[in-house]
C-alpha cells in the first residue's frame, strides 16, 4: 500500500475524517504525509478500511476544514513512526498516547480506566489493528466521561505529548503558541533566565547557562537538575513546557529548585527574568600574541561574527588561537558547519549523520578554500559543551587540527527536526544522530579532552581573565611553549616537533604556514632556520 493509501485508511476508517481523494493536497499538508504503509499501524488501518477500497483507488484530498484534531494526531503519528531515529514500539506509542490523554482529564493523577488497561495488556505488541482500536476506545471514553475537562484539541495534543514522552525523551510537542515562542530562540534575543536544558534520564537537566544571563550570575551550573519551577514539580514535564514556565515579563521573579551533585536536597534559586541578549562571539588578544575567541552558541550570525573576530585578531598579528566552546549548547546546523570549516582544509569531513530515512544519512564537508590552517589552536570544553559545539570540537580533534583541553563534554548527539503540523502546532523530533569524522558517537559519553584540566568554577571566570581561569591559563601555556619551540625549529625537520607535539597544524601541503608564523615572530634569518 502506498503512503497516500495508508493516510487515507487512517483518516477514513480509523478516525472517520472527511476526505475525497488523494490529489490536490495543499503544500502545507504534503510534508506530514511521509508515512510508510510498512509500519504496523499503517497495515492495521489498511485492514480496517477494506470496505473503502473504492475511495482508496483515487488520491485523497484533505481540505483545510478536514484538518481536525484527529487529523493532527494522524500527522504526528506518521512522523514518529517513520522519522524517529530508532525503531518504535507501536504498543509503547499507543500506551503513551492514552497516558497523555489521561493527564489532560486528570492532571493531578488518576489510574487508567480498568477496561482500557485490560484491553491494552491483552494486545500483542505487533497487533496494530487491536492497538488502534484500544486507542480509539480510550479517546471515546475520555470524550464521553470528561466533557468539561476535555475537548478534542486538548485530548489529541495530550495524546501526542504522551506519544513523544514514551518514544523521544529529547523531543517535544508544541501547540501553536509555544511553536511561535520557540522560533524566538534562534533570533538572538528573548526574555527569560538564560538556560539551555535537555531531558536526561527523564529529568530536566541544565546543559549550560547563557553567559551574562540571570541564571549565569545566580550560579546555575551544567548538569544541575531542575526539579521544580515556582514550586511546581517538573516530573513528566516536557522541555518546551519548562521553557514556557521560565519565560515571563522582564523584571518578574521565578524560583528554580535545583538538585546538584553534592546537594542532600534541592536548593531554591530565585532569579529575576530579563531580556537575554545573545551575542554569540567575543574576542580579544591575550599576551604573547595569542588570540582568544569565545563562542557562546550557533545562531544566524555566528559565522559572520567569527570571521570578523578572526580578521581583527590577524590584523593584530596573533600567532596562535584559543577557541572557547565552554558552556556552548549548540544551535543551528548550518552555522556549526560554517564555523568548523574556517579551520579545516577544503573537502575535509566535518560530521555525518545517521537516521531512519536515507535522506537523513548526510555528510557535511568543509567547503572553505581559504580556511585558517596556519596557526596552532587549543579548544576549551567542559560539561556545558553540547550538541553543535561537540561537532566542532570533535572535527578539530579527529583531524588533529587542535588540541582539546578541559573536562568531558555533555554528550548529546541528537539532531532534531522541527515539523510543523496542520493546526499551527509542531513536533520537535529526534530524527538523526551525528558522528565525528572518525566515527565516534558522543551520545552520553561526550568528547574526552586531549588534556584534562579541572576547574572548580570555570563558569564564573571573567571573560579572558588569565588570573582566574586556570583552563585558559593552561591553554596559553601550551601555545606559548609551542611557539617557543617553533623559534628553534629548523625547516627541513619540522616534522619532528610536529610529531612530538602532535600538532599537525603546518601540513606538508601548506608550506606557507610555517613562513607565515615566522614572519609574525622574527626578523629575517638565514635560510632554513628560525631563531629569534
Amino acid at each position: 500500500m502506498r503512503y497516500s493509501q495508508f493516510i487515507c485508511t487512517l483518516l477514513l476508517a480509523a478516525l472517520s475524517l472527511t476526505a475525497t481523494n488523494c490529489s490536490g493536497v495543499p503544500s502545507t499538508y504534503i510534508a506530514p504525509l511521509v508515512v510508510g504503509a510498512s509500519t504496523g499501524l499503517g497495515r492495521a488501518a489498511a485492514k480496517a478500511a477494506k470496505a473503502e477500497e473504492t475511495s482508496l483507488a483515487k488520491p485523497l484530498t484533505i481540505t483545510k476544514a478536514s484538518a481536525t484534531p484527529k487529523g493532527v494526531f494522524v500527522e504526528a503519528l506518521g512522523y514518529v513512526e517513520t522519522r524517529y531515529v530508532d525503531e518504535v514500539n507501536p504498543k509503547a506509542l499507543m500506551h503513551g498516547a492514552i497516558q497523555g490523554m489521561l493527564k489532560v482529564v486528570a492532571p493531578h493523577g488518576a489510574t487508567m480506566p480498568p477496561e482500557i488497561s485490560e484491553a491494552m495488556q491483552a494486545v500483542k505488541t505487533e497487533d496494530s489493528t487491536a492497538l488502534l482500536k484500544v486507542f480509539l476506545k480510550a479517546l471515546t471514553h475520555f470524550e464521553t466521561n470528561y466533557p468539561e475537562q476535555a475537548n478534542s484539541y486538548a485530548l489529541i495534543h495530550g495524546a501526542i505529548r504522551g506519544m513523544l514522552q514514551a518514544t523521544d525523551p529529547d523531543g517535544s510537542f508544541m501547540p501553536p503558541n509555544l511553536y511561535r515562542e520557540m522560533q524566538v530562540e534562534t533570533q538572538g534575543r528573548h526574555g527569560g533566565v538564560g538556560l539551555e536544558m535537555t531531558i536526561r534520564d527523564n529529568i530536566l537537566t541544565i546543559v549550560a547557562p547563557i553567559e551574562g544571563s540571570p541564571a549565569f550570575h545566580a550560579g546555575i551550573q551544567p548538569g544541575d537538575q531542575l526539579v521544580k519551577v515556582d514550586g511546581e514539580s517538573t516530573k513528566g514535564m516536557l522541555l518546551i513546557e519548562a521553557v514556557s514556565k521560565l519565560r515571563g515579563p522582564e523584571g518578574s521573579p521565578v524560583t528554580l529548585s535545583i538538585l546538584r551533585q553534592g546537594f542532600t536536597e534541592p536548593k531554591d534559586f530565585t532569579l529575576t527574568r530579563a531580556i537575554v541578549q545573545i551575542k554569540s562571539v567575543r574576542w580579544q588578544r591575550l599576551q604573547d600574541h595569542i588570540g582568544y575567541i569565545k563562542l557562546r552558541g550557533f545562531q544566524k550570525t555566528t559565522a559572520d561574527e567569527l570571521e570578523d573576530a578572526l580578521q581583527d585578531l590577524e590584523e593584530q598579528h596573533v600567532r596562535a588561537l584559543v577557541l572557547d566552546l565552554r558552556n556552548n549548547p549548540g544551535g543551528l546546523v548550518a552555522q556549526v558547519l560554517a564555523v568548523a570549516e574556517k579551520f579545516l582544509e577544503n573537502g575535509k569531513l566535518i560530521v555525518y549523520t545517521k537516521g531512519r530515512l536515507a535522506s537523513q544519512n548526510l555528510k557535511g564537508f568543509s567547503k572553505n578554500a581559504q580556511a585558517r590552517l596556519v596557526y596552532p589552536m587549543v579548544v576549551l570544553v567542559n560539561k556545558g559543551t553540547s550538541a553543535g559545539a561537540e561537532v566542532v570540537a570533535g572535527a578539530l580533534q579527529d583531524w588533529q587540527r587542535a588540541r582539546i583541553l578541559g573536562t568531558p563534554t555533555f554528550g548529546r548527539s541528537s539532531i532534531q527536526t522541527v515539523i510543523p503540523l496542520s493546526d499551527g502546532s509542531a513536533l520537535r523530533l529526534t530524527t538523526a544522530r551525528f558522528f565525528t569524522p572518525q566515527g565516534h558517537s558522543v551520545q552520553s559519553t561526550g568528547i574526552a579532552p586531549d588534556v584534562v584540566v579541572e576547574s572548580p568554577t570555570p563558569e564564573r571566570s571573567s571573560f579572558g581573565d588569565l588570573s582566574t581561569d586556570i583552563q585558559l591559563q593552561r591553554a596559553v601555556e601550551m601555545l606559548r611553549e609551542l611557539v617557543q619551540n617553533l623559534r628553534q625549529a629548523t625547516l627541513p625537520h619540522r616534522s619532528e616537533w610536529q610529531q612530538r607535539w602532535t600538532w599537525p597544524i603546518f601540513l606538508p601541503e601548506v608550506p606557507q604556514a610555517f613562513s607565515w608564523l615566522a614572519s609574525r615572530m622574527c626578523s629575517d634569518q638565514p635560510t632554513g632556520t628560525v631563531e629569534c
